[in-house]
């Protein structure tokens, strides 16, 4: 019965590595199930999972060469180039979507061009719970702020570039990332083609490949370019940022002296030219408030701490409110 067994687990892993397309480069082999999308890198130290296995459907090879691959699955036209250190894969035009990558396997980190750029641990439950509801078939364009993410993974950076940010659908739960494209039929635009680098080893590898991405196809502009068109940027340079956690921009366990501090927020009032003035002066209801709560305070004595808190909630909420925010950021331009 246990040679049984064994002949027949034998012959599963038989057929299973006989679906496997081996598409062989220097130093290693891609391993592709053309069925399912299944795509992984394979050399004598690794054993990578670049996108993983999306729901059986019959494919048709159109083509085939030493290092290029082109088929038909589901009505879409996808085509595989095969270079050393990364594989390019192209959806082409003639149904309504491509689904690609398919991440689903264990990975440490990912590193998502939200805003800035976010470096999300895989296994963080609070990270995990905020993109389920951030990407929840989020569009890309909207969403990334730059057309490539990275996978940690195996101790490689797998790093995934696209060229065409419109129309895309980004999904994430239970730690796993899928990519839709959507074909377009209004939009002249409609292809979109994938690298997949499996050979990187740090982050900043990462976005120096992005970045020469850019520069290859014309969409990279030096800090000089960015200033031509916006004189404003050059107002940053050298200035101070800020980043604000939480709620509030201060509480008073922030104020070591709040007597001594509320003596220079008196002084600064009569300064006409001081940024308390620059806030005092938008005409709303929060300021107009202000100034007749600071009308009753003393400056020869101590406030009790009633007055404290209303004074330090009523600062907060003028530096928050929306109408002062671009004045507030012309101070360090």
């Amino acid at each position: 019965m246990k040679r049984i067994i064994l002949i027949c687990i034998f012959f599963l892993r038989s057929i299973s590595s006989f679906s496997l397309e081996s598409i062989k480069v220097n130093n290693g082999e891609y391993l592709i199930d053309f069925d399912s999308l299944l795509i992984k890198w394979k050399s004598k130290d690794e054993d990578i999972i670049l996108s993983s296995s999306q729901e059986y459907s019959k494919t048709k090879i159109i083509y085939k060469t030493e290092r290029e691959i082109k088929i038909e699955r589901k009505d879409t036209i996808i085509l595989f180039n095969f270079f050393d250190d990364y594989i390019s894969v192209k959806g082409e035009l003639k149904s309504e979507n491509f689904l690609f990558p398919f991440i689903r396997f264990e990975a440490d980190e990912f590193i998502l061009p939200l805003k800035n750029g976010k470096r999300i641990p895989a296994d963080d439950k609070i990270w995990n719970k905020y993109l389920e509801n951030k990407l929840d078939k989020a569009q890309g364009s909207s969403t990334f702020s730059m057309n490539f993410f990275v996978v940690k993974s195996n101790g490689k950076y797998i790093t995934y570039t696209y060229d065409n940010r419109y129309h895309n659908e980004i999904s994430y739960k239970d730690k796993k990332i899928e990519f839709l494209h959507n074909f377009s039929k209004l939009s002249k635009n409609n292809e979109i083609t994938f690298k997949i680098y499996h050979k990187v080893l740090t982050i900043t590898e990462s976005a120096k490949l992005y970045r020469n991405e850019l520069i290859k196809t014309g969409k990279f502009k030096a800090l000089k370019e960015k200033i031509k068109e916006n004189k404003n940027i050059e107002k940053l340079l050298g200035a101070p940022h800020f980043y604000i956690v939480g709620e509030v921009f201060f509480s008073m366990e922030d104020i070591k002296n709040f007597n001594g501090f509320f003596k220079t927020f008196m002084k600064e009032r009569e300064n006409k030219n001081s940024f308390l003035n620059l806030l005092l002066s938008q005409k709303n209801l929060t300021v107009k408030e202000f100034e007749n709560f600071i009308k009753e305070l003393k400056v020869d004595k101590n406030l009790n701490l009633y007055e404290k808190r209303t004074l330090v909630r009523y600062i907060n909420e003028i530096l928050y409110n929306e109408s002062v925010n671009g004045k507030f950021l012309l101070l360090f331009f």
